[in-house]
């Protein structure tokens, strides 16, 4: 099966040399006709390496010297101003206009990049992208009435989450969670797991969104689920510690 390398994470690490051989000479097949990919690794070309380029310190020296010999030979007021001849000039106003044309590219880039992070990789965004929601209605069938209440305080969370009310879904998922690990008994297994699973998840993801870990812990507590083969959140898990380590959620912050 063909991989779909137009995703930033992928171009990311092309452009950051981290691809094993296999996945790179993948990728570099993909790119040979695929008009889009191409495009899109231009683009993030242009803007890894215009922020590579402003955290050197030999750029921002040249830039520095560049800068006082300019001034130097346009400052009217000073009595030891040398002459100079209109070719050079000429050649300091070219300049000028270079380093003009830099700096408003720069600063465009820095715009472009803050607007992608403000977009694809704030909490928020990330979580949604993250969550999963249950389906309406009862689960449960006919059950006892602690087991309604359960799928009821479940229901709730959700509606808080998707509301974006972080701080009442982790109160919700906590009664759910708390319920379940008191009475193993209340749920067949597999709709324990379920419920179990999903409302740490969930909560996990509220806390996060709410400001209440760090990317840090955000990222150890993402661990219990990427490596469990048995959860139904391991990919999500693994796709949230990837953001979370990206490029462009690092120079957002």
């Amino acid at each position: 099966m063909t991989s779909n390398f137009n995703d930033i994470s992928h171009i990311e690490s092309y452009l950051k040399g981290e691809m094993g051989d296999a996945e790179r000479q993948a990728f570099e097949h993909q790119l040979a006709t695929d008009e889009a990919l191409q495009q899109n690794l231009a683009a993030y070309r242009q803007i890894f390496d215009g922020f590579k380029g402003i955290k050197e310190k030999a750029f921002a020296e040249k830039v520095a010297k560049w800068t006082e010999e300019a001034r130097s030979r346009f400052d009217e007021t000073s009595a030891t101003r040398k002459v100079i001849s209109s070719k050079q000039d000429a050649k300091v106003i070219s300049l000028w206009k270079r380093l003009a044309v830099a700096a408003s590219f720069i600063l465009l880039i820095g715009m472009a990049a803050a607007w992608w992070n403000s977009q694809h990789y704030t909490n928020i965004y990330m979580v949604q992208n993250a969550y999963s929601p249950t389906l309406s209605g009862s689960t449960m069938g006919e059950t006892a009435l602690q087991a309604t209440e359960l799928e009821n305080t479940f229901e709730l969370g959700h509606q808080f989450f998707q509301n974006k009310n972080y701080t009442d879904a982790i109160r919700q998922f906590d009664q759910v969670t708390g319920t379940l690990e008191a009475n193993p008994e209340l749920l067949d297994k597999l709709t324990r797991k379920f419920y179990l699973e999903n409302a740490r998840w969930t909560k996990l993801l509220a806390q996060f969104a709410a400001g209440d870990l760090t990317d840090e812990e955000f990222s150890a507590r993402l661990d219990a689920f990427a490596n469990d083969p048995a959860s139904d959140y391991a990919e999500k898990a693994k796709s949230l510690q990837s953001d979370l380590n990206s490029f462009w959620r690092k120079i957002g912050r």
